[in-house]
């Protein structure tokens, strides 16, 4: 028996999103045509724009005492990077989500990443490390 949709539940959540029916639908047809494929969760994305504001919302943006945050703010541009085990949990981009898509990416691979590659993502293009006005902060939730 297969099961998709907005009221399929998976590991005790129900997505009711359409990308993760699309996903569920992805590894369902598959399955039926004889393929072997097993769904593994759907990274969750709010992507928005209010009042001309571009915003997103990836993954797990709930910290506790093991996770690390990673903030990067300058003029209306605000990033923050949630990181759990050396792994990017979630992420919180308002101004500028140009990198959403690589973020997502990495939350679904769950590759270990180190503090170099969230840096760079953070950071503008164009930016260099003499750029006094960028401002990064590293918080330990608890």
């Amino acid at each position: 028996i297969y099961a998709c949709g907005d009221v399929c539940e998976y590991n005790g959540k129900i997505y009711g999103i359409w990308p993760a029916a699309k996903e569920q639908a992805v590894v369902c047809a598959k399955n039926i045509l004889g393929n072997s494929l097993e769904y593994k969760g759907t990274v969750l994305q709010t992507k928005l724009k209010v009042a001309g504001i571009d915003m997103v919302s990836i993954g797990d943006i709930k910290a506790d005492e093991k996770t690390d945050v990673e903030i990067f703010q300058k003029h209306n541009i605000y990033k923050k990077i949630f990181i759990k085990k050396d792994k990017i949990k979630g992420a919180i981009f308002i101004g500028d989500i140009k990198d959403y898509m690589k973020i997502q990416n990495l939350i679904k691979k769950g590759e270990i990443i180190d503090r170099k590659t969230i840096k760079d993502i953070l950071k503008e293009d164009g930016e260099n490390e003499k750029d006094g006005e960028k401002r990064y902060i590293k918080i330990t939730e608890g």
